[in-house]
């Protein structure tokens, strides 16, 4: 759906209007997040969300740190909730008791087909502006501690208001600006179709999907990226559902689209045999996919080492497979494993870290290591899992958009299980768009973790 704009707040409130009358399930009401700062004698307005909701969630009480009010609070019925909207919107609204002097004109809707972080459904998002009423400029916060006895502590207002949203808080970023400044932003959700949750293990997936339109009407299309068999489409029902995926494929791109053409919902599986929504047995599907990973043996996308002390020699091969990686396809280090897979156990990390918590001191220092010794530095994600009772580390790393080497300038590439440099004359121009001649076979003399 492309970009919609309005230029006055009866052009936006028709418009949600027709959209929650279109709507397949109806709504009880609208759930109210406002964020209020108080300048001298008045308030001002920060910014503020509303959710139309199936069921009535329980609100927060509010929460009062003397510069900053954070409220929120339950409107019942569809009619009440864009009653306050007009009144919000003309100026003439309080919340919380501070009256909020503001207009609200202009706005722009767009359409979020994944998972909404606060519906839960695909959704309508309207992004209207607020201007001040007495022509002020854009309120900075002064990023000063925000604390109150028995509330919450935050490092500054930009975190308590990010954080009061249900936004990702930025903890430790001191500013003066919190996201959606200036802002009331709308969700309307489209409760037409929906992935509820998926599980992708070798060769197969697995899917939950909600429909409240007519399943005809509908189709699953599938990306399978990497793979030689790039897309499939399916006929659908609602409930779980199996489908073949191709075995070599890296990552997975899913979409549910309506026979007009509209995309209804959507969702990516970016690394190999990931899964979400809602599931029980995450943590053991999660466990039994590893082991099978492991038993499949290194290989072009998968590389095992042991734990290793900070210095050792050893590092050296991490930073080599992981730039090949990053050159090749993308792959994933296993460490805390002998040559066949197996696991070593938290005993032999111990040996390398003299900490206390030797597992969460080797995943810091993979981290570093990777960071300080790679140019770019490629996209990668470590965690800790457990394969037969034993922890090990796991280093996905995702594909560069362009060559990746060590810090000397050397470029590695990814044959079979082994790391070598890349062919400065036949390899390197195929790696990246972006021409990088510094980056082949200077020797690599003098390496130092």
């Amino acid at each position: 759906m492309p970009i919609e704009q309005f230029t006055t707040a009866k052009e936006t409130i028709d418009s949600i209007q027709w959209r929650i009358e279109s709507a397949h399930r109806p709504f009880e009401g609208a759930q109210v997040r406002v964020a209020l700062a108080r300048v001298d004698s008045s308030s001002c307005f920060l910014t503020g969300t509303m959710v139309f909701l199936e069921h009535e969630p329980k609100s927060r009480e509010t929460a009062d740190y003397g510069h900053i009010r954070l409220s929120e609070f339950w409107i019942k019925g569809v009619d009440a909730a864009l009653s306050f909207v007009g009144r919000l919107f003309d100026g003439r609204e309080s919340v919380g008791g501070m009256p909020v002097r503001n207009l609200f004109q202009r706005s722009i809707t767009h359409r979020e087909c994944g998972r909404h972080s606060a519906s839960g459904w695909p959704s309508w998002i309207y992004e209207t502006s607020a201007e001040s009423i007495d022509g002020q400029q854009r309120l900075n916060l002064e990023p000063i501690p925000t604390v109150a006895k028995g509330l919450p502590p935050f490092k500054s207002p930009s975190e308590a208001v990010t954080s009061w949203m249900g936004q990702t808080p930025r903890f430790g970023v001191v500013s003066g600006n919190v996201n959606n400044q200036d802002q009331f932003v709308i969700v309307i959700p489209d409760t037409r179709a929906r992935f509820k949750s998926c599980r992708w293990s070798p060769g197969s997936l697995t899917l939950d999907v909600e429909l409240n339109t007519a399943p005809k009407s509908v189709e699953l299309q599938i990306i399978h990226g990497g793979a030689k068999s790039r897309s499939a489409n399916h006929s659908i029902q609602p409930g779980a559902l199996s489908f073949q995926v191709p075995e070599d494929a890296n990552d997975l791109a899913l979409y549910l689209v309506h026979a007009e053409g509209e995309l209804l919902s959507c969702q990516t599986l970016t690394q190999l045999y990931r899964s979400f929504g809602e599931s029980g047995a995450q943590e053991e599907f999660d466990q039994s996919n590893w082991q099978l990973e492991l038993q499949k043996g290194e290989n072009e996308r998968r590389e095992f080492k042991p734990f290793i002390a900070p210095t050792d020699v050893k590092e050296l091969e991490i930073v080599k497979t992981a730039v090949a990686f990053a050159n090749t396809d993308g792959g994933t280090i296993f460490v805390g494993v002998d040559n066949e897979g197996v696991p070593i156990g938290v005993a032999q990390a111990r040996k390398c870290f003299k900490s206390e918590e030797p597992i969460d001191a080797q995943m810091a220092r993979l981290k570093v290591l990777i960071r300080e010794s790679t140019q770019p530095v490629p996209s990668i994600a470590c965690k800790i899992a457990s394969v037969s009772g034993q922890p090990i580390i796991v280093v996905e790393i995702n594909k560069s958009e362009t060559i990746c080497s060590t810090h000397d300038n050397r470029a590695y590439v990814r044959r079979g299980a082994t790391n070598r440099l890349a062919d400065p004359r036949t390899e390197l121009p195929s790696l990246s768009k972006t021409s990088n001649s510094d980056v082949w076979d200077n020797s690599l003399h003098s390496y130092a973790p």
